[in-house]
This record gives C-alpha cells, sequence and structure tokens, in this order.
C-alpha cells in the first residue's frame, strides 16, 4: 500500500544504543516491555541520526510511513529530529483523536489500512506527485510551504537525504567513491570533463557544474615507488604524456579550457 514505506520488527537481546538513519519518513512503532506492558511511539522525520536506546526484553515492531502521509491535527514539523510518547491504555493506542487496538505484528499491513479509511492516516496527492517527479500546478513557494506542511522538511532537505540515499547503495554495491561522486552530479547536470584515472596511486578525476565551474575528484592512496632517476636522460618534451593516464589527464584539462565560459554545461 502507498501510505507504508516499510513494516519492521525487532527483538533486544542485548541492551545497546544505535543511531536511527535520516529520512523524510517518520514513524508509528509499538514496544512491548520485559513486564508485559504496551508503549506506542511516532518518530519525526529528520535530517541527522536520531539516538536511540534499547533494553534487552523489549520487542518492538511499527511501520515507516510515506512522507505524503499525514495525521490531521498532528504538526509533523514539531515532530522534527524527535519522538513522541503516545498514550497507551487497555491495549488501545490514542492517535489523531480516536482510540485504536494496538495490532500484532501480522496485523500491521490492515491496521494502517484501517487508519487511512477512518481518516486518521491522510495522504497528501500533490505532494505525493511532487515527490515522484511531478510539480506542476503551483509556484515555487507554494510549493516550498506545502512541503514543509505536509513533510516538516523543506523540499531541498528531502532531495539531499534521497541523494545521500543512493549514493550509499552505490558505495555498498562497491562502486568507487569517485565514480559515485560524478554520478550524482550528472544527474544534477554537471559533465565529466577526466573520466577516473590513475595519478600515481591515486584515483583523480575532473568534472564540469551547471555554472561553469571545474572540478577535481580525488580518491587518495599510496603511491608506488618509482624510479625518477631512471629516465637515461630522455628529452621530457617528448616522453611526458606517454604512459595513457597521464595523457588522458593532461588532454582532458587542455580540451576543456577553452569552453569553461562558452559551452552549456550536461551530460556527454
Amino acid at each position: 500500500m502507498p501510505e507504508v514505506r516499510t513494516v519492521w520488527r525487532a527483538y533486544v537481546e542485548e541492551a545497546a544504543d544505535y543511531i536511527d538513519e535520516a529520512s523524510e519518513h517518520w514513524g508509528l512503532s509499538f514496544i512491548r516491555r520485559p513486564d508485559g506492558s504496551l508503549a506506542a511511539e511516532l518518530a519525526g522525520p529528520r535530517i541527522t541520526g536520531l539516538p536511540i536506546c534499547s533494553h534487552a526484553g523489549e520487542s518492538y515492531w511499527g511501520v515507516e510511513l510515506s512522507a505524503d502521509v499525514v495525521i490531521p491535527g498532528v504538526d509533523k514539523a514539531l515532530l522534527r529530529g524527535a519522538i513522541a510518547e503516545l498514550p497507551v491504555a487497555d491495549g488501545q493506542v490514542a492517535l489523531g483523536g480516536r482510540r485504536c487496538r494496538v495490532p500484532g505484528w501480522e496485523g500491521h499491513e490492515s491496521f494502517v489500512a484501517r487508519l487511512v479509511a477512518d481518516g486518521v492516516l491522510v495522504a497528501d496527492a500533490d505532494i505525493r506527485r511532487a515527490l515522484n517527479g511531478d510539480d506542476r500546478g503551483l509556484s515555487r513557494r507554494s510549493w516550498q510551504r506545502r512541503f514543509r506542511s505536509i513533510t516538516g522538511l523543506r523540499r531541498k532537505e528531502i532531495e539531499r537525504l534521497d541523494r545521500a540515499r543512493r549514493a550509499h547503495q552505490m558505495l555498498s554495491e562497491g562502486v568507487p567513491p569517485p565514480e559515485v561522486a560524478l554520478a550524482r552530479a550528472v544527474q544534477r547536470g554537471a559533465r565529466i570533463i577526466t573520466r577516473p584515472t590513475d595519478f600515481f596511486g591515486t584515483v583523480f578525476s575532473r568534472m564540469r557544474d551547471p555554472w561553469g565551474n571545474m572540478w577535481w575528484v580525488y580518491q587518495y592512496a599510496v603511491a608506488p615507488e618509482l624510479d625518477w632517476d631512471g629516465g637515461g636522460g630522455s628529452d621530457a618534451g617528448s616522453t611526458e604524456w606517454s604512459d595513457p593516464d597521464l595523457a588522458h589527464i593532461h588532454r582532458t584539462l587542455v580540451e576543456a579550457m577553452p569552453r569553461l565560459d562558452t559551452e552549456p554545461s550536461g551530460e556527454r
């Protein structure tokens, strides 16, 4: 169902503190304490990690709700970077002016479906459309107000979180950092000038941003041992760029410099 991003559960075998990652989404979770009592929490959106303290013997289950979902009467901006405890009594949780039976793990999605049907959870169609790339119909300022009202975050903050999440995924898949940086920059309108190239052990690359600035992108490494005196006295002018990697680094810079102020950026 589109209102739900993730359904999850956890059991704490050993007490620990951890950081819940930054996210534009927000969550509804339930906790069963070791003494059998129930608790419920509403976690707001956040642009930095949120410290969480868990205790041995606790059971957790919950849902992560889409950024376009709101609870009428709850100001999501006030939950930004915070967790609010929800009242629980007699196995029922107070949410959005209603009392609802605390669901078990297996009944989580049907629980959310009931909340949507009863109007406790409401999805904003315009924000959902804009999050999918369609922002027609409103001015830029109107979109800014709408995003803060519905998501609790600014639109640029949500875009940064999305870029960071995609970059993390690429790094987790083993994509080298310079290639990740270049790929994300190209998606934002940059152009690759010099592809990632070995430069005495360091991976070296260049890109040009949409405003005409050229950037050097490195991944440093320990340089190999080089014999600087082993050239046999050859003329440097004829041998300096005989290495294909060095030739590529030099040639792409020479070709790019005259076009910096005249050629519009964009992906090659």
